[in-house]
């Protein structure tokens, strides 16, 4: 066993000749871990009701007006213990009190992020079993149809709820919260945490990290997310200061002026986002507040212990933690720059056991590894989660009760230097059969890492694009200079057997991650299935003017490319949300202009964004620059020919999302735009009443922001399948008649709810009465001939083709994508992208 003897905080800065902080502190007894979160809280609350208990985007809450909504929330909250409360929504306010009410009430909360996909985010809802959604009645509300038996709660901060919850007996043993396991490295499952958990460890924290009412958490983390908890709690339970920021709305250049503004002492933040944000810095004495810095997420290398002297001050601490959801934090090591680190190599260590924890180092026999030896993390402690939520097999696999504690076996493969410090050194299950040879991806990982072209490396087993099983290496190479792949491979094969030498590489900038900033393995599978970068030219045109060059120039600088043609979509070429936010914060520097991170959907290439770019240099508004409220750009080749996707639902931003990343794959030459419903739209929603939602007033509304395209072809979606009709039609009346007319998964109005009552009561008014006007509409005839794309999951495509085919005097295709309506449109999205381009390019008149 190894004993918990860490160097602590105190210790470190002692060493380091730095003053321990010694503000005031609102007394967190141990025995308090016998206790509620709620119960914590309302302590707090009581003792500091004045001070500022979250800065959040220019406002800042007290504890008494925070603990006044928890109250308020906790009465529309209540119900029977243990039962999940879903709360849907982004960081807010409103969001926080939500999660301290579900505390207060004795229910676990889980939180359904708004970039969950429909069909994840009713998994989650049918595997906990909530039944409540409650969301921020001032934010965006659930776009998803919500399941038989779950009700929808708006929560509006602004109301005077009376009284509190239920009086539910919240104990230690009660569950605070789900989270769900990121997936990186299979089917995401539900970690359920107790309230005693959670309090021993934000107990333990405090101690650690010497936390006082001065100290300002700043939380970078979504709220769904095991991270976050940290912040929450720890700021909330030690009558500190909570400042979040949203990362992905924000630039580098936003943070780096929000941890001056918010002057934040804390900071735990992903280390390639720390990575990326160093460089919008200068080199000296950065967040002079900042005390204590944590990279997480991925392992902490030498040079990010070289990025935190050269840019932090020397106040600052940096602390390399480990842990898991089921386990909370295991491990920990301080460093400050000025003190000689522990590494392995390149890699720093992840330190000693938490109190509380004790760790195990074990072979496949769960026997312990002679000292030295890399061997499985075993952790045993009475403050674990007892299981996966709903998964009995799999929590027999992972834990076992002994006595008051839990051992939990990590799956992570760790070591023990001569001094005690653990290293992390992989997976336990990063291994794969390749033409019957066992080979540890991990070992492949390290060799390619030591090749001097190779800044980091991550290997898996995944499909090659001809559907066989490969070895995958995804290199992010040191500079320009990349390393070729037969280069890669004469390295390897140098120290590994032909057997575990990867056949496919694919060059990165940076490694894309999911929402919890973990590794997103399935991505990299996705990837190898997609032709190399340097092979997918979709346009060769170099930028000409002032702007284009200069956009062009950031673009290769992030993307690491030779050449950049000014029609060719961020996305396919390697772009994601890190890097968008890398580009906008070189591009801000370098011009002054500044783009936000949705812009990443509307400027996909370097010529829409010079465009952006040069009207915003001359002072031109974010309004004046829109196309038409009815016309979102989703990028495109510029030119004659304009594809039009109207999207069904409720026809706003998350189905145009969907819409965008699915005209992303497009190969077909078309301008492209989304024609958003602007059902919830107050402006046009006034306009739909005074015409007594009279359908020609709404297409007519809709047409006049296309009379400047030619050749239009429309795409229509389930519901809208009606609008794009009727803009066919109008099309026609004109005499420009659609180059292409294709219905996805289209509805028969009639079938979709005989009367008013049958529309969920959860629907939004203005949803239901745009519905009601797509249903009564009668139906135009048209010319144009149909294709008709449906799902295979549907029972009713004969039946739809039949009905669809009464609409025109053409012809009517019917083709079947693979699966049901969600997937189709969202995980199978390459696969319906390289239908429509097959439509496209034969076009439905030869049908």
């Amino acid at each position: 066993m190894l004993s918990p003897l860490p160097v602590s905080l105190r210790e470190v800065l002692e060493a380091a000749g730095l003053p321990v902080p010694a503000g005031d502190r609102v007394p967190f007894e141990l025995e308090e871990v016998e206790g509620s979160i709620g119960g914590r809280f309302a302590k707090v609350a009581r003792a500091v009701p004045d001070r500022v208990a979250i800065s959040y985007a220019g406002e800042e809450v007290s504890y008494g007006d925070l603990r006044e909504m928890v109250v308020g929330f906790s009465g529309c909250l209540a119900g029977e213990a243990d039962v999940p409360v879903a709360l849907y929504g982004n960081t807010s306010v409103c969001m926080v009190a939500a999660i301290f009410a579900c505390f207060e009430v004795g229910r676990p909360y889980v939180f359904l992020h708004p970039s969950l996909s429909a069909e994840r985010t009713g998994e989650i809802l049918r595997d906990t079993g909530a039944d409540v959604v409650a969301y921020d009645a001032g934010g965006r509300k659930p776009p998803f149809e919500l399941p038989a038996g779950v009700t929808g709660v708006g929560l509006d901060r602004r109301e005077i709820y009376k009284g509190g919850g239920a009086g539910n007996d919240v104990g230690a043993d009660s569950l605070a919260y789900i989270v769900y396991t990121s997936g990186s490295t299979g089917q995401p499952r539900g970690v359920a945490q107790s309230h005693r958990n959670v309090l021993a460890d934000i107990q333990r924290q405090s101690r650690d990290l010497l936390v006082s009412m001065e100290d300002r958490y700043g939380l970078l983390f979504p709220l769904g997310s095991s991270a976050a908890i940290c912040h929450l709690c720890g700021a909330l339970l030690n009558g500190a200061t909570l400042c979040p920021l949203d990362l992905s709305r924000a630039s580098f250049h936003d943070l780096r002026q929000w941890l001056e503004k918010e002057a934040v002492t804390i900071l735990d933040i992903n280390v390639s986002t720390f990575r990326e944000f160093v460089r919008v810095l200068e080199k000296g004495e950065n967040f002079p507040a900042l005390r204590v810095l944590s990279p997480g997420s991925e392992p902490v290398h030498r040079i990010d212990l070289e990025l935190y002297g050269a840019y932090f001050s020397d106040r600052c601490v940096l602390q390399n933690a480990y842990g898991t959801s089921e386990t909370r934090t295991a491990t920990q090591y301080y460093h400050h720059k000025s003190l000689d680190p522990v590494l392995d190599g390149e890699q720093l260590t992840i330190g000693f056991p938490v109190e509380g924890k004790v760790i195990s180092i074990v072979d496949e026999m769960g026997e312990p590894v002679p000292a030295g030896d890399v061997g499985e993390m075993v952790i045993r402690s009475g403050y674990i989660a007892g299981g996966y939520w709903n998964r009995p097999r799999e929590s027999e696999e992972r834990f076992q009760r002994e006595a008051s504690e839990i051992v939990y076996r990590t799956r992570d493969l760790v070591k023990q230097l001569e001094s005690g410090h653990l290293v992390h050194v992989g997976r336990s299950d990063s291994s794969a059969k390749v033409r019957g040879h066992l080979v540890d991806l991990s070992s492949v990982e390290h060799v390619l890492r030591r090749h001097s072209g190779v800044e980091d490396a991550a290997v898996l087993m995944a499909k090659s694009r001809a559907a066989m099983d490969c070895l995958a290496a995804f290199v992010i190479p040191v500079s320009d200079a990349v390393p070729s792949p037969g280069e890669l491979r004469e390295h390897l094969l140098g120290h590994l057997p032909q057997s575990a030498v990867p056949s496919v590489f694919r060059f990165l900038d940076r490694f894309p991650f999911l929402l919890n900033q973990k590794l997103d393995r399935k991505a990299l599978e996705e990837m190898v299935r997609m032709p190399p970068v340097e092979l997918h030219r979709t346009d060769a045109t170099p930028p000409e003017s002032k702007w284009e060059k200069e956009i062009a120039d950031h673009w290769r600088r992030v993307l690491d490319l030779d050449f950049v043609g000014v029609h060719e979509d961020f996305v396919l070429l390697g772009g994601d949300s890190l890097r968008a936010l890398a580009l906008f914060a070189a591009i801000e520097s370098a011009c002054g202009v500044r783009f936000a991170a949705a812009d990443v959907f509307s400027a996909f290439t370097v010529a829409s964004m010079a465009k952006k770019a040069e009207a915003l240099a001359q002072g031109i508004s974010d309004e004046a620059l829109a196309v038409s409220k009815f016309l979102v750009p989703l990028g495109g080749r510029e030119g004659e020919d304009s594809l039009l996707f109207v999207p069904g639902g409720w026809g706003g931003d998350p189905e145009i999302l969907v819409f965008a990343g699915i005209a992303r794959q497009l190969s077909s030459a078309f301008q492209m735009f989304a024609v958003p419903s602007r059902a919830m739209d107050g402006e046009w929603v006034k306009v739909l009443e005074d015409c007594d939602y009279d359908i020609q007033t709404h297409v007519k509304g809709i047409f006049e922001s296309i009379e400047g395209l030619s050749h239009v072809s429309l795409v229509g979606e389930c519901v809208a399948a009606v609008t794009a009709l009727f803009l066919a039609d109008l099309l026609e009346k004109s005499g420009r008649k659609p180059g292409r007319l294709i219905l996805i998964d289209p509805w028969i109005p009639d079938s979709v709810f005989d009367s008013d009552e049958d529309a969920s009561s959860d629907m939004p008014e203005e949803i239901r009465r745009y519905y009601r006007m797509l249903k009564s509409a009668e139906l135009p005839m048209v010319e144009s001939s149909f294709a008709i794309i449906s799902s295979t999951a549907s029972g009713s495509r004969e039946e739809v083709a039949k009905f669809w085919a009464t609409r025109t005097r053409g012809m009517v295709e019917l083709f079947e994508a693979e699966g049901d309506h969600e997937s189709i449109l969202r995980s199978e999205a390459v696969k319906t992208a390289g239908l429509l381009d097959a439509i496209l390019a034969a076009g439905v008149e030869c049908c």
